[in-house]
């Protein structure tokens, strides 16, 4: 599985362990008030937190290029070798 933001991380968590958001909330050391916003998407929060929070629930954050912005300098920079 694999969410691309907080908010579904946290959504596809509570569905993959059948847990309610008090219990997520308990197994990740924050209040519950602090959950339901996160999962809505109104709460920012750090990265260093993110990575923090979603370690205790054995998922990890994971950062790399977007695919489209990679296939986009791709093909520039073939479009630039055939002039």
């Amino acid at each position: 599985m694999e969410a691309r933001s907080l908010d579904g991380a946290l959504k596809l968590i509570m569905e993959q362990r059948g847990c309610s958001g008090n219990q997520l909330a308990r197994d990740l050391g924050v209040s519950q008030s602090w959950l339901s916003y996160a999962s809505r998407g109104k709460k920012d929060t750090s990265t260093g937190k993110a990575i923090r929070l979603l370690a205790r629930v054995g998922w990890e954050l994971v950062i790399r290029p977007r695919r489209q912005y990679h296939l986009v300098k791709l093909c520039g920079s073939v479009l630039s070798t055939f002039p």
